[in-house]
């Protein structure tokens, strides 16, 4: 079961919530794999960045692990 929703970022924005802009397409610096990336503090300016997914932990898990 995939916890979050887009985790490699290849649908851009998709899923995610937070900052306009880190995840990009930018091909100035090209991403590992694929085409998007997220790229905290890649503008070049000072300030804070964030992105983040909210994910429910059945109550039946008795050993969950996130990797």
């Amino acid at each position: 079961m995939e916890a979050l929703t887009n985790g490699g970022f290849e649908s851009g924005q998709t899923g995610w919530t937070g900052t306009t802009g880190p995840i990009t397409n930018n091909t100035g610096r090209p991403a590992r794999t694929g085409s998007y990336k997220l790229w905290l503090g890649g503008n070049g300016t000072a300030g804070s960045e964030n992105e983040s997914q909210t994910f429910a932990v059945p109550s039946t898990a008795t050993s969950p692990t996130l990797t």
